[in-house]
């Protein structure tokens, strides 16, 4: 009962120090057939194009608490395409669902014990190893991701909303304002904990973006505004979700 990412720090200190490779699994999930054999191709493919931490995730089948399929495509479900993928859109947004990932043993090295600044085991894997290797989307179903009340994070739909609706989305946007502000928090604190713990190893683009952004929270509300939209808004977050996060930061 230690939470998802320090429950999974403390199953990784566990695990034989000579082991090459690593998944990672939700107690609630469904794993495919296929779904170790798809990850281990992805993965020496990576690792004979070239040396070095990877982590490989892979998109999931969207199905209710009765496995009835909600959509056949998390990656689609959500409005997240998983590449490109840099530090800086990492840290403001994973896209690696932890119940899909293998890590290798590079990475696994690299990843140590999580920070208390870690939001999530996933999230962290998945910015050491876009820093320090690469990340390798497998576009291929392996799982049913299964949705229901107890979820401890989850997904969410993404729509595009009609003109009449937006009155509405306007509205929910602004009453969302304390989730974002939460939001910004945790990921700030977790790029402290990415500063602290690889500073003297980044290169200079990656040091000016985690200091920047480390200090979010310190500005004033104009300059918070301006900071947010250079350093979180993202074009694959479409129109209406920019404006609704520059509305409410």
């Amino acid at each position: 009962r230690l939470g998802p990412a320090a429950g999974f720090d403390w199953l990784l200190t566990r695990v034989p120090a000579d082991s090459q490779y690593l998944m990672c699994a939700d107690q609630d999930d469904v794993w495919l057939p296929a779904k170790i054999a798809v990850t281990l191709s992805a993965m020496r493919a990576a690792e004979k194009a070239a040396p070095g931490p990877v982590l490989v995730h892979t998109d999931l089948v969207v199905v209710d608490d009765a496995l009835r399929v909600i959509d056949h495509s998390f990656w689609h479900f959500s409005g997240v395409d998983p590449e490109p993928v840099s530090l800086r859109r990492i840290m403001v947004q994973n896209v690696a669902t932890g119940a899909t990932v293998m890590l290798n043993r590079p990475l696994r090295e690299l990843v140590g014990r999580l920070p208390s600044g870690a939001v999530y085991h996933d999230w962290w894997y998945a910015c050491v190893a876009v820093t320090f290797g690469r990340i390798v989307a497998v576009r291929e179903p392996t799982m049913l991701y299964r949705q229901h009340d107890a979820n401890v994070v989850g997904a969410a739909r993404a729509a595009r909303p009609r003109w009449y609706e937006l009155p509405a989305r306007v509205g929910q946007a602004l009453m969302q304002t304390a989730h974002l502000h939460s939001e910004i928090e945790r990921t700030t604190r977790q790029a402290s904990a990415f500063l602290q713990r690889f500073e003297s190893r980044l290169g200079e683009r990656d040091l000016r973006f985690l200091r920047a952004y480390t200090r979010l929270q310190e500005h004033g509300l104009f300059r918070r505004k301006i900071e947010i939209a250079r350093l979180r808004l993202r074009r694959e977050h479409g129109f209406w979700r920019n404006i609704g996060i520059l509305l409410r930061a």
